[in-house]
């Protein structure tokens, strides 16, 4: 088995595991005494610098959108490549629209979906209609997670992973075309108790799908404090993440917290260190995608197949040939996280 590749039914790695394998060496957690604090204590809006911030990040998504479109033929093919796009509409709706009118973004969803089998086309159309509605909730006070958090993030970190992605594909496509909720769908995905890293994601973002679907027995299942829980052990991971200095490994995960809690309208994830982090992620050419750093995105996981980037005009005056490799799907889930960002400090940092 290559990799951390593994079969439906094996389980994955910890996050401790992961940063050993990428790192080579086992991670030794902060003590205490050096200030390690899981709860957020970090800036979000930033005072005197909220202009250029701001524009960072409009930066960052303006970059991402000319990679789609001069590489339309090689991503947006499957409904998991399209959140960052739909959730970036929902924001762009609030602001002027100013973005659909200067790329082709609603033909690129369009084409996305009517290219699907026809009950891949309305899954995908439903999941976009979903990740549209991402300012339909109120934003949350920061204390909200910072009250259930008793831990250290030292404690995080030595839960093993065991998402499998055809049991979750299954119990999406049964709540989104068929308004069910399998029995398996219910015991594994709608728990009330927290797992780790992708069955973590795979919790929130089944309930995310309950929440925005049309399916009143479904909902009966959800709850704000199970959200809450849920949110709360995400910032956990994801301040352990950062700690680590963001292995490349876990950068997905990562960003799929910030993008999955950032919809439900969790302050806590758009700490400034942590987005402007992720924008160091993407290619510095003007194609921004997330790039596979010295390939070890390919060596490691299997689900994001790696694409080469084209020359940018720039690079083809000057005869330039580009050697990296971008990466689709974590592409897509930044753009997600970069959307809400700026949608937070449209509404919070002003």
């Amino acid at each position: 088995m290559n990799g951390i590749e593994k079969s439906l039914l094996s389980d994955g790695l910890s996050i401790a595991e992961l940063y050993y394998i990428e790192k080579g060496e086992k991670w030794v957690p902060y003590s205490s005494a050096q200030g390690n604090d899981v709860k957020s204590q970090h800036p979000m809006c930033p005072s005197k610098t909220y202009a250029s911030y701001k524009q960072k990040i409009k930066n960052a998504i303006e970059k991402v959108l000319k990679f789609y479109g001069s590489h339309e033929d090689l991503v947006l093919k499957q409904s998991r490549d399209l959140p960052g796009l739909s959730f970036l509409v929902g924001v762009d709706d609030k602001y002027g629209k100013q973005l659909q009118a200067a790329y082709n973004i609603s033909s690129w969803l369009t084409r996305t979906c009517n290219q699907l089998t026809s009950n891949k086309n309305d899954f995908c159309a439903k999941s976009i209609k979903t990740w549209k509605q991402s300012g339909a909730n109120k934003w949350k006070s920061k204390d909200v997670i910072d009250s259930i958090i008793t831990s250290s993030v030292d404690a995080a970190g030595e839960e093993k992973d065991y998402a499998w992605s055809v049991l979750n594909g299954h119990c999406q496509h049964a709540l989104l075309l068929k308004c069910e909720v399998p029995y398996i769908c219910e015991k594994i995905l709608y728990d009330p108790i927290p797992k780790s890293q992708y069955l973590l994601a795979k919790q929130m973002l089944q309930r995310i799908l309950t929440e925005q679907s049309d399916c009143p027995e479904a909902k009966k299942l959800l709850s704000k404090e199970v959200n809450d829980q849920l949110c709360s052990k995400m910032y956990q991971e994801a301040q352990l993440i950062s700690e680590m200095s963001y292995p490349h490994v876990l950068r997905e995960l990562f960003v799929n917290y910030v993008a999955f809690c950032g919809y439900l309208r969790y302050p806590n994830f758009f700490r400034q260190d942590w987005i402007e982090n992720m924008i160091t992620w993407q290619s510095e050419s003007e194609y921004g995608c997330l790039v596979d750093d010295k390939g070890y995105k390919q060596n490691f996981m299997n689900y994001d197949g790696p694409i080469a980037r084209r020359s940018s005009p720039e690079e083809k005056e000057k005869g330039l040939v580009p050697d990296e490799m971008c990466l689709p799907h974590l592409t897509t889930f930044a753009l997600a996280a970069y959307s809400m960002s700026w949608d937070y400090i449209e509404e919070n940092c002003n």
